[in-house]
């Protein structure tokens, strides 16, 4: 028989932490019962349990917003995204952003704002880019660089204002 409770609890100091409490009952033959209790701190669980339901929270912003992997694959965009750019996830996931692109820029627009991102970590500045419909807008852009613990780049995140 086995029992489980997350509990709140407080350190000596009085500070807070999370526990996980397993109690399992043994029987063992010719014995008395024994009970085995174990006691986890998952406090670090909870914070990101926390942290992830708040950047799914900012994600669903009204500002249109696009993941994407290290090679510019997208991941996801957001229901802005959407509304604004006419095109539905399925069209978009797993594109490259370039799908997006007008005429409006000349092709070394795009080298120089890429060689920002990636030696600065990000960019901001306008980008005129082609609804599905074919109507070319501006957007003021902000991307960023997202990276690991060893500096390496694993997404990029553009976040864009209409």
């Amino acid at each position: 028989e086995k029992k489980a409770f997350d509990l709140e609890m407080q350190h000596e100091d009085g500070s807070l932490f999370y526990g996980h409490l397993d109690c399992i009952r043994l029987k063992i033959e010719d014995g008395p019962p024994l009970l085995r209790i174990a006691l986890t701190d998952i406090s670090k669980l909870k914070q990101a349990e926390t942290d992830l339901h708040v950047a799914a929270i900012v994600f669903e912003s009204r500002e249109p917003m696009m993941v994407t992997d290290a090679n510019t694959v997208i991941l996801r965009v957001n229901q802005a995204f959407i509304n604004n750019s006419g095109y539905s996830l399925k069209e978009v996931t797993g594109q490259k952003p370039n799908f997006l692109k007008s005429s409006h820029h000349k092709p070394d627009f795009y080298t120089t704002m890429w060689e920002t991102i990636n030696t600065a970590g990000s960019w901001e500045g306008v980008i005129w880019n082609k609804h599905k419909n074919g109507e070319i807008h501006p957007e003021l852009t902000h991307i960023t660089a997202v990276k690991n613990e060893a500096g390496e780049i694993t997404n990029y995140v553009g976040v864009a204002s209409i």
